[in-house]
């Protein structure tokens, strides 16, 4: 059983049962993919605001 990155109505998890060669399956590895992405970006982003002396707390 793979845990998909979306949720169901109700905030029920998404389960699905496959070999991983499925549409599905491809298309929760594309979402997986580009959701690490973004919290790379994030990240990254973050990394350079705390580096920045002029940075507020706020």
């Amino acid at each position: 059983m793979r845990l998909l990155p979306w949720s169901q109505e109700g905030g029920k998890r998404c389960l699905l049962s496959t070999d991983g060669d499925g549409y599905v399956a491809r298309f929760a590895d594309d979402m997986e993919a580009a959701q690490l992405d973004m919290g790379t970006e994030l990240l990254d982003h973050a990394g350079a605001m705390l580096g920045e002396p002029d940075a507020s707390a706020g």
